[in-house]
């Protein structure tokens, strides 16, 4: 026996159960240079995939065409300005420029995106992705979704086993802690789950409630985190498990080198003869120190590999080495025993509700993970389920809530879960599908688009002309339109006719049934109605039916009149006017929009007049014109009303609080009234108003009018927002303010202080997003809204080992430094500032010395192009030529640079290109479709690296 090779035999008697080493591909490194890819004026070649070749090869010449992408830029100087650099002065950087790329598809292989929509309910604010789950068919990291048999007691049983990823996480915008939109993830709500189906068993013998241990006739194995494991053990609050993906079979003479002793010291085993004790096979193991010292031989049944030490008694290993089990062949009468070891530091512990990975040594509080073991199965006596859950040391709620971009890990780096935000265009998202709208107030300009003619529409909120004299003309601009007017300031007595047309006797009274330009006036006593003819009684008619008093204003065909007198005998009213103010479209021979009477320094009450601005649509202001001496001052007042904004939103001008009731609409004021009330439209506080309301020597500044605009973001006509203006300046009211003790935000949501603030207020976020997915960014006092079409999503990206994201598209700009560029489809990008360093060295006093700036040069990007063609109609330009002979044309005439074709180097599953040949073509070819995509990978490294 002694004269047989053993380990010849024991190969030849394994047979399958030797597993041979995979062959290494046939790869080739690729050199290239940048000046292969790109000029100076763009990118040189094309990326040519085969017109019938496989989505893959397709995704891989895409894949290539981005990183090809990322290299399409020129180093540009930054120029220096000729600022004397005496003494230390800074010298000047002019042209700073920033070059963008906008938008562009996003494109996720190998993940799973999660969409929710916002809630609509105003207290919630949320999106809730409750108990979602992805398995290996989207993050192929997961190892195991299928049946799987396991031996036990000697027989062999069959289970369904899956691994999956389980999140629960809800996206709302953070108005206390973070001030922004986030994504919340409590304790237990990553977790990474084993369902094992109908469970492996809790017992070592059903009949016998003695705790499951590995033996000779079992053979338990399962997944645990995309690893195969033994099940060495299974109690009521524990498993464990062993890592089988590194075993190894080993023969007679065979050594297992580098094991860790616990007293520091390595060692190593050599594997002896095999033979059965009882009906127990069994191996020799000798422990060797490294410097060949023997320590012991002993030998060994299944199972873990302990020596103890003669000395102390102790272990001598911190290693695992464990015997999965032990093959017995026999070949011409000579029995082989051949055993299969695992060595490494591979034992798992599972302890229910216990911390993972488990430790003895740390507590309860130094662990981000905690075990969950699930019974179950037809007596509860089977492992159904193994879940690993998050702590409260790894959650993600108020201060370490996942903000846009942000990332949370699953355990061991299985898979990632990313915040990605809302589908609007600011995110960073996979589908970005909203189109949004702008909404925005700035120095008494409101900016909106209407619904009808999606125009460009910008109102001022009120127009000043000062010092007129009787008989001025002027124009002003609303929204775009020239408005002509002539004011008509002399005092004036109107009388009335008997006839439409205006013939017949003339009255300085008027009587019922006269007309007044035009409208028959019918005058009738307020109090008892009486048939017509009957003498008036008291103080106070009505006219057309409105009741109004001595005093009061009464608008006929939208002119404005005092009622100045009321004659009882004579059934009739004085009415009188100030003067006239006639408004035509454009010039003095414009078409005549309204001439309208008024009534010096009177507020209320008016009937507005309509202008038409940008795309026909009109604008209501209210007309006020105060008599000083011999000049005059006319004003236009934006009047509360409702506009329609693109989308069909809506924002409603509400009127101006004059006396911080927050009362914004309640009635008007006329000459003789006393007191200060509310106005339903937006009066402005400053030093020109007339002395009866607060201006000229009255003027005070600590004392505010504020208006109130509101926004309907979700089309249900109900006003969601609310923001309050200075209407001394045009913008928002400046907080903290000791004089508005009633007002504590700039803007609300929903009629509470939730959302809005001005920055300089620590209380309240400057940007905020509602639960429709509007984003209100108040800056400067000034705001501004952008409301998407519908309600977005919530989205959040699950990834794992072998996720790839790419962009493809978009558009590119290029910005200056405190400037605005616009995409065609309207995102808006600001370059607020662009940093960088200047210095000036070498000059004193006088003297002049050198500027210089950091960095020296910056990135321009190339004319972009689309890089993917197919092989039918290939360019003149040099080529990168995806796929082999068989699926694209132009690989089928390929001399590579040893002389050698493509089909004499594809030979066999494994084989791949990538090669830059003489022509300066490079080819990523490959026998299958797989190797195509590492000869692709391989180019696309080579370009990162460039």
């Amino acid at each position: 026996m002694r004269n047989l090779n053993i380990k010849k035999l024991a190969a030849i008697a394994a047979g399958a159960a030797l597993v041979g080493s995979a062959l290494a591909p046939m790869a080739s490194a690729i050199s290239l240079d940048k000046s292969d890819l790109v000029s100076d004026s763009g990118v040189k070649v094309d990326v040519v995939v085969g017109k019938k070749a496989s989505v893959s090869d397709a995704v891989w010449a895409g894949n290539i065409a981005v990183a090809i992408g990322q290299k399409a830029y020129t180093e540009k100087q930054v120029a220096v300005g000729t600022a004397d650099c005496s003494g230390g002065a800074t010298p000047s950087v002019d042209g700073l420029t920033v070059d963008l790329s906008v938008g562009g598809t996003t494109t996720v292989s190998g993940g799973k995106t999660f969409f929710n929509n916002m809630s609509s309910d105003s207290v919630g604010q949320e999106a809730n992705f409750n108990n979602q789950s992805v398995s290996e068919s989207n993050v192929p990291s997961l190892y195991y979704n299928g049946s799987k048999s396991y031996t036990y007691n000697g027989t062999q049983y069959t289970t369904a086993i899956q691994e999956r990823l389980y999140f629960t996480a809800d996206v709302k915008f953070d108005d206390v802690t973070n001030k922004a939109l986030v994504a919340e993830i409590a304790t237990n709500n990553l977790k990474y789950n084993l369902n094992l189906g109908s469970g492996i068993p809790r017992y070592d013998a059903m009949t016998v409630a003695t705790n499951f241990a590995d033996d000779a006739n079992d053979n338990v194995r399962i997944p645990f985190f995309g690893s195969d494991y033994l099940v060495k053990s299974v109690t009521s609050s524990q498993v464990e498990l062993i890592k089988t993906s590194g075993e190894k079979q080993y023969s007679e003479g065979d050594r297992i080198t580098d094991l860790e002793g616990y007293d520091g010291e390595k060692y190593y085993v050599e594997v002896g003869r095999g033979g059965v004790v009882g009906s127990t096979n069994k191996i020799t193991l000798a422990l060797y120190k490294e410097d060949g010292t023997l320590v012991k031989s002993e030998n060994f049944p299944a199972g873990d590999v302990v020596f103890y030490s003669d000395d102390t008694g102790q272990a001598v290993l911190s290693t695992l080495v464990n015997i999965s089990e032990i093959l017995k062949t026999t070949v011409s009468d000579v029995d082989v025993y051949t055993p299969t070891i695992l060595v490494g530091n591979a034992r798992i512990l599972l302890k229910n509700d216990k911390g993972y990975p488990f430790d003895s040594t740390k507590t309860d509080d130094d662990y981000d993970w905690t075990v969950k073991l699930g019974w179950g199965g037809s007596d509860t006596n089977y492992l159904v389920d193994v879940n690993i859950t998050n702590k409260s040391t790894y959650d993600f709620v108020g201060t370490d809530a996942l903000l846009v971009g942000q990332e949370a890990k699953f355990p061991e780096d299985l898979g990632t879960l990313k915040f990605l935000g809302l589908q609007l265009p600011e995110f960073t998202g996979v589908s970005k599908t909203e189109i949004t709208t702008v909404v925005s107030l700035e120095d008494g300009n409101l900016k909106y688009k209407d619904s009808t003619y999606e125009a460009d529409h910008t109102v001022p909120l009120y127009v000043l002309s000062q010092s007129m004299s009787d008989e001025s003309t002027d124009t002003t601009t609303i929204d775009g339109k020239t408005i002509w007017y002539k004011l008509n300031s002399t005092d004036s007595n109107l009388f009335a006719s008997t006839s439409a047309d205006g013939s017949g006797t003339k009255y300085d009274l008027i009587g019922d049934q006269n007309y007044i330009n035009g409208e028959l006036v019918f005058v009738t006593d307020a109090n008892s109605s009486p048939a017509t003819g009957t003498t008036l009684t008291g103080n106070n008619v009505k006219i057309n039916g409105t009741d109004v008093n001595v005093g009061q204003r009464i608008d006929i065909n939208g002119m404005q009149f005092l009622v100045s007198g009321i004659d009882d005998a004579n059934t009739g009213v004085y009415l009188t006017a100030d003067g006239n103010v006639t408004f035509r479209k454009d010039t003095s021979s414009g078409t005549l929009i309204q001439e309208f009477y008024y009534v010096d320094q009177n507020y209320g009450n008016n009937a507005a007049i309509s202008f038409e601005g940008a795309s026909s649509v009109t604008h209501d202001y209210e007309v006020m014109v105060d008599e000083i001496g011999s000049t005059s001052r006319l004003w236009l007042f934006f009047d509360a009303q409702t506009k329609t904004i693109q989308y069909s939103k809506r924002w409603d001008f509400v009127g101006t609080d004059t006396t911080e009731d927050q009362n914004f609409t309640s009635g008007g004021m006329t000459q003789t009234q006393a007191g200060i009330n509310n106005y339903g439209f937006y009066l402005p506080h400053s030093q020109y108003l007339p002395a009866l309301m607060e201006g000229d020597a009255n003027y005070n500044s600590n004392e505010y009018f504020v208006a109130m605009f509101q926004i309907d973001q979700d089309e249900d006509s109900v006003d969601d927002m609310n923001f309050y203006v200075d209407t001394g300046t045009g913008n928002l009211i400046a907080l903290p303010n000791t004089q508005l003790s009633t007002y504590t935000a700039e803007g609300d949501y929903n009629g509470g202080a939730k959302f809005v603030s001005e920055s300089t207020t620590s209380t309240y976020p400057s940007t905020a997003y509602t639960d429709f997915g509007s984003k209100i960014e108040l800056n400067d006092h000034k705001y501004k809204i952008t409301l998407p079409e519908n309600r977005p999503q919530a989205e959040v990206l699950i990834s794992g080992t072998g996720t790839t994201t790419t962009v493809s598209g978009g558009e590119d700009l290029t910005v200056a430094e405190g400037e605005t560029g616009s995409t065609t489809g309207g995102t808006r990008v600001t370059v607020t500032k662009v940093n960088y360093n200047a210095t000036c060295g070498g000059g004193t006093g006088t003297g002049t010395g050198s500027c210089s700036v950091t960095p020296t040069t910056y990135m321009q990007p190339l004319t972009a192009r689309n890089l993917v063609v197919d092989d039918v109609n290939p360019s003149a330009a040099t080529h990168v030529i995806v796929g082999a002979w068989k699926v694209n044309k132009l690989a089928e005439g390929v001399t590579l640079a040893d002389g050698s074709t493509l089909k004499s180097k594809l030979t066999k599953t494994g084989d791949y290109v990538a090669e830059k040949t003489s022509t300066g073509d490079i080819v990523v070819a490959g026998y299958t479709g797989s190797d195509t995509g590492s000869a692709a990978q391989e180019l696309i490294d080579a370009i990162e690296n460039l």
